[in-house]
């Protein structure tokens, strides 16, 4: 019981015996089994389809009457009561005993309270920025016709004479349709011929600016949502505290303290060749590594399409070996959210093309040119 309320949560306190066609149906429907929390519904599924159901309804049963010896390992930062089958392909941080996994369970309240409220938080201003690209694009569909109105007040132009005050609308040749098809355009009564042609001027000049204002706009919405699932990225793979202290730095819940020299950033040194390679943990973290150990013609690498860290080779890229770019881009890889499919495209380029765009948030950049580079883990 004791395993059962620390491990899977007082929700899961009750364990109910459930029947083998019982059992079945909640593996064929995917629905939660009573007593025992999402991951080992998972477990179960993973053992069903390797194997056959009744082997899973076999360990379903040891776990049941407790036969399962405690056993704890941590991945990707949480506490499991054994090895997982289905988790067997993701990396274990590392195992532990019984007793430090409670230690882990109890001392971590803080760290996993602050982790999740800032999970959430940022999962919320992601889903926001998502709706406002949505509310960007049906706008973009209003306002992009301002073309036509270009055409009415050449054609309008075009057809001066037929034009007089007081008229509601005006047949014309569509000069700019293949077909030159008749077309009507509707006027202004109140206003002159000139006022008219002037109003639809007017209508596209401003549909055109507003097109352009609303492809920026949507550029920059989506390199917002780009930075906050990397700053997402660094809190699910965060460990302690500390480095979620940098995170809430970043994200403006906490004062930068005026004394930082005793606070260390969050990066990794790696060595290859003789030759240092820096591994950024957070946008901050990233921001510092580039103005401290960043020189312009120095190697900057980061995973293609998925959040990640910044890396940085200390040396200029004509010194440097094919093996060394490929350990530091092996590097990018692993510090990255691509990590999970082994494999991915990395993007390096030389520091003096990384760009930070003036007021942007901690570890955004832009890139003037760049190469890539496919890798894979071993």
């Amino acid at each position: 019981n004791k395993v059962i309320n620390t491990f899977f949560g007082f929700k899961y306190k009750t364990i109910t015996k459930l029947s083998f066609d019982i059992f079945k149906n909640y593996l064929e429907t995917n629905s939660n089994i009573p007593g025992f929390p999402p991951f080992m519904l998972k477990e179960f599924l993973y053992i069903s389809k390797k194997t056959n159901v009744n082997y899973a309804f076999e360990k379903y049963n040891e776990l049941y009457d407790f036969k399962f010896k405690p056993n704890p390992v941590i991945i990707n930062n949480k506490v499991y009561p054994f090895r997982l089958k289905y988790m067997e392909n993701l990396q274990v941080e590392y195992q532990i005993s019984f007793n430090d996994a409670f230690d882990y369970l109890f001392d971590n309240k803080g760290f996993l309270k602050t982790r999740n409220q800032l999970i959430s938080y940022i999962n919320k201003k992601i889903l926001k920025h998502r709706k406002i690209i949505q509310s960007i694009e049906r706008e973009y569909e209003e306002k992009k016709n301002y073309k036509d109105f270009f055409k009415y007040g050449e054609l309008l132009k075009a057809n001066f004479h037929l034009l007089t005050k007081g008229k509601k609308s005006v047949k014309v040749t569509d000069y700019y349709s293949s077909k030159l098809s008749e077309i009507e355009i509707v006027l202004k009564q109140d206003k002159t011929p000139q006022e008219n042609i002037e109003h639809y001027f007017k209508i596209a000049k401003k549909g055109k600016r507003g097109i352009e204002k609303l492809k920026e706009r949507k550029t920059i919405i989506n390199e917002t949502i780009k930075n906050l699932e990397e700053t997402l990225y660094f809190i699910e793979n965060a460990k302690n505290i500390e480095e979620l202290e940098g995170v809430e730095v970043d994200m403006g819940f906490k004062k930068k303290e005026r004394h930082t020299e005793n606070i260390k950033p969050n990066y990794k040194e790696f060595f290859f060749e003789g030759i240092t390679v820096i591994v950024g943990n957070s946008g901050s973290a990233n921001d510092f590594i580039r103005k401290k150990f960043g020189k312009p013609d120095y190697l900057w690498l980061h995973v293609k399409d998925f959040p990640g860290s910044h890396v940085i080779i200390t040396e200029k890229e004509e010194n440097l070996s094919r093996e060394i770019i490929d350990f530091a881009a092996k590097k990018a890889l692993e510090y990255s959210k691509c990590r999970e499919n082994r494999k991915g495209e990395v993007l390096y380029t030389k520091l003096k093309y990384v760009k930070k765009p003036k007021g942007s948030p901690p570890g955004l950049v832009t890139l003037k040119k760049f190469k890539t580079v496919f890798v894979k883990l071993s």
